[in-house]
């Protein structure tokens, strides 16, 4: 049987591990459960979307190249080809985002701190595996869906980019896309990274 000696990784159990999240298990599960939506006020979201889809292409490629014989089981349908986007995906496309366009000096890779750094900043950090409880999963689903439909501080405080120059320098942050807003954060705790 062709593969049968190789070590066989879900696509799922492939994103938990290339963000160092084996103790966030239940928590990364539930973040691939929901579905990443955009609001009409920023339509550019749609391309944070169809980079979260890439990371499909690229389990498959990988997968291929290891032999593994069905490369569908790691999602949980089987048609996961048609699934949107999740906001587990959007996030870790993010944070790759995030360091290849803005950080990458060829040394190192922080995307998996980026992503941190967006689930500490939603106050999902604590729900680690240990903690996690029906209450749990239900506050971050309740965080996450108030974050996808724009109801969280104009300053961005309840997303992943909170800001302290709101009206001073930035704009409403429910009105703009999350790039922009990303950066805006990470110019403001980092400097001027474009420089």
């Amino acid at each position: 049987m062709k593969g049968a000696n190789k070590i066989r990784i879900t696509y799922l159990g492939l994103l938990i591990s290339e963000i160092h999240g084996e103790e966030y298990t239940f928590l990364l599960k539930k973040l691939s459960e929901i579905d990443f939506y955009w609001s009409d006020r920023t339509p550019i979201d749609e391309n944070r979307a169809k980079d979260g889809l890439a990371l499909r292409d690229e389990y498959d490629i990988l997968a291929v190249s290891e032999g593994w014989e069905d490369r569908k089981t790691g999602y949980s349908d089987e048609n996961r080809v048609e699934k949107p986007c999740s906001v587990l995906e959007m996030m870790i496309a993010m944070a790759q985002r995030i360091e290849n366009d803005t950080m990458s000096d060829g040394i190192m890779d922080r995307s998996v701190e980026w992503f941190w750094v967006m689930i500490g900043n939603l106050n999902l950090d604590f729900l680690t595996d240990r903690a996690m409880s029906y209450d749990g999963m239900c506050y971050a689903e309740m965080v996450i869906l108030r974050w996808l439909d724009r109801n969280f501080g104009p300053d961005g405080r309840g997303s992943p980019y909170p800001t302290r120059r709101f009206g001073k320098q930035y704009e409403d942050l429910r009105n703009t896309d999350i790039y922009t807003s990303f950066q805006w954060y990470l110019n403001e705790n980092w400097g001027d990274l474009s420089e």
